[in-house]
């Protein structure tokens, strides 16, 4: 990698495909490059450490986490970390990383970030792990309406003060137990997750009880309402609140669209 960079001198962007053998990307004499883009499966003990001052734009994709060590230059990041079965292994170093990534990317103006994220926030909330705030003006968040991720959405919220403009993409892909992950972690942590999830969220169904809601016109509606609720409860300085259906398109259920 470091001959690639050296003999690309005026690269702007760089794109690395499931490249899951590398543990250290230095882009510190990549002036000219502005745009990285990683995708990739890792299974490594440590988590790939990227030095990349000069981007504006991170896309990262993985199935680790990263360790940012400086994105200093940042203007905008889309967030993607994969759970799976590590989320019961090493929750808790899972959770401290992912919000050490986030305080990387505390600056950026535009921030997009997926369900698995959601996820993660929605547990170290529960947890109460500590979360610097953003001055991200623009989000977006591809979610599902499930309890699990609806708790990471409001902390999210809450913590970035500065926001102008919310755009939500609901999505009915991901498997319909995607709760099942969160609420066996934080069982196994002694919470009591019946009330807990009651008292705060309790108009949001568990994943698998979603799905059937969704067959419903007015259970439809009486979630999404509850989900507009949420977001506006949870936010100050809001101007722009876009919501994408994806979730509810049906096509026999043409006032889904």
């Amino acid at each position: 990698m470091p001959r690639i960079i050296s003999g690309c001198p005026m690269l702007e962007s760089l794109a690395l495909y499931y490249c899951g053998v590398f543990q250290f990307l230095d882009l510190r004499k990549s002036l000219s490059l502005t745009r990285l883009e990683i995708k990739h499966c890792s299974w490594a003990s440590r988590p790939t450490k990227i030095i990349a001052p000069h981007i504006h734009y991170l896309r990262l994709k993985t199935s680790e986490t990263c360790k940012l060590v400086d994105v200093s230059s940042l203007s905008e990041a889309y967030l993607d970390i994969g759970i799976y079965e590590r989320f019961n292994r090493k929750a808790d170093l899972l959770l401290a990383t992912v919000l050490k990534m986030l305080a990387k990317l505390r600056n950026v103006e535009r921030l997009t970030v997926s369900t698995t994220v959601l996820q993660i926030l929605s547990a170290a909330e529960i947890r109460r792990f500590p979360f610097r705030a953003l001055r991200v003006q623009t989000l977006i968040v591809k979610t599902q309406l499930a309890r699990s991720l609806i708790t990471g959405i409001a902390w999210l919220l809450q913590n970035s003060p500065d926001l102008k403009r919310l755009i939500v993409q609901t999505t009915d892909k991901g498997s319909m137990w995607v709760d099942e992950c969160v609420d066996s972690y934080l069982d196994t942590q002694g919470s009591k997750l019946d009330k807990l999830w009651r008292l705060k969220y309790g108009a949001f169904p568990p994943s698998r009880e979603m799905y059937s809601m969704l067959h419903s016109e007015d259970s439809t509606w009486k979630l999404l309402a509850s989900f507009i609720e949420c977001l506006l409860r949870n936010t100050k300085t809001l101007e722009t609140l876009v919501i994408w259906l994806g979730a509810f398109h049906n096509e026999s259920h043409d006032w889904a669209k």
